[in-house]
């Protein structure tokens, strides 16, 4: 047991360092060694013991995952990491589905995941009655906790989309297998006479949630085999093998093209930009220059966005505009600049949708009559920058 919660110490890390939605499963389980801890505090010293042993163990594995992935980099560049990831994270402004009814309702706005929402909401209650009487399994309650930090994270969280959803599928999997509980709930809760009617008006309401979800199981299925491929980055590639040799950087403002056509991302002084979206943020919200005095009292004032303190001498009038969201901090000056200083070292510039909303109408401009069009569009132009300029 003790070897299987050091392994689970270092998954659950690891999950959280890859995404913030992990971090629901790595407190559901510390909160659960901690519980048993507590509760088992008067059962003797051998419990008392084997619970702590059960906790030192996960709080080894997590930290022996911390140690070995965030250790090199907290060596080698402190200060970057914990802006770029610390700081970021609090800092950073709202974006996607900001409103929280506009999340649930946007879960159960068609029949996406149907089946999923079937089974996790009867584990649910399942689990519940469990929980209230008081009789759950450890296993299960970790199920629970689980479930109710990554509602917490998929509710509060600053920045959500509609492919977030997928977050929540393990937790609610996990719940929709509490329906297996339901049997030996009946016979606990159930005087053994009244068992065999019971089981006769489960198998009636079996045949019954049945004819419910082979309906659903059709909606789901023909949601999943249906491809709709976006053929954009595999257009692009193609173009971009071809006009640049291997090794040569392009700028992209989806570094998918770059992975797909094997060609580097742009490289400056502020580093590779290997993820466009996020760098302009952190070069708006001035995370790479301000003290670290300035970054505590944004925290501490609670501040999502364009720090107060900030000048708008020079701004663009459409970053005052969205001062409070994402492209209030991408348009600043700062990461314009930045934009343009990388847009004069490639050979090759890629501009899509996406992509244009993140710049200004000055920098799409002087990056128009700095360079060529080759290639436009209605959802991309590629540009080849003129080396003799």
């Amino acid at each position: 047991p003790l070897l299987v919660l050091l392994l689970a110490g270092v998954c659950a890390a690891l999950s959280a360092l890859t995404k913030i939605a992990g971090v629901a499963c790595l407190l559901a389980l510390l909160a659960d060694m901690a519980w048993l801890w507590v509760v088992r505090h008067d059962a003797g010293p051998a419990a008392t013991r084997a619970s702590r042993a059960g906790l030192v163990s996960l709080l080894l594995g997590v930290g022996g995952a911390l140690v070995v992935v965030l250790g090199p980099f907290l060596v080698l560049a402190p200060s970057q990491i914990v802006r770029d990831v610390f700081f970021f994270q609090l800092l950073r402004p709202g974006d996607g589905i900001v409103n929280i009814p506009a999340r649930i309702a946007e879960l159960t706005a068609d029949l996406r995941d149907p089946i999923t929402l079937l089974f996790a909401a009867l584990g649910f209650v399942a689990i519940s009655l469990w929980i209230w009487m008081r009789r759950l399994a450890g296993e299960w309650w970790v199920v629970a906790v689980w479930m109710f930090f990554s509602v917490l994270l998929f509710t509060y969280s600053r920045s959500f989309y509609q492919h977030y959803y997928i977050q929540l599928a393990a937790p609610l999997c996990l719940m929709g297998a509490g329906v297996s509980l339901i049997p030996q709930l009946v016979r606990r809760v159930m005087p053994a006479s009244t068992v065999s009617r019971i089981q006769v008006l489960g198998g009636v309401g079996a045949a019954l949630l049945a004819l419910v979800v082979l309906p659903l199981l059709g909606a789901q299925w023909s949601g999943i085999v249906r491809r709709t491929p976006d053929r954009i980055f595999e257009l692009v590639g193609k173009y971009m093998n071809n006009a640049v040799p291997p090794g040569s950087p392009v700028l992209s403002t989806d570094e998918q093209f770059n992975f797909l056509a094997a060609r580097p991302p742009s490289h400056n002084a502020t580093g590779y930009l290997v993820d466009s979206y996020g760098h302009m943020i952190s070069l708006g919200l001035g995370l790479n220059t301000r003290d670290w005095g300035d970054l505590w009292s944004s925290v501490l004032r609670g501040e999502h966005g364009i720090p107060t303190s900030a000048p708008t001498q020079g701004a663009d009038p459409e970053a005052l505009k969205h001062r409070g969201d994402v492209y209030g901090a991408m348009l600043r000056p700062e990461p314009q600049a930045d934009f343009l200083d990388r847009a004069s070292h490639v050979p090759l510039i890629v501009l899509h949708t996406t992509g244009f909303n993140r710049l200004t109408t000055a920098t799409q401009k002087t990056i128009a009559a700095e360079s060529l069009l080759v290639e436009q569009k209605e959802r991309y132009s590629i540009y080849r920058v003129e080396k003799a300029k």
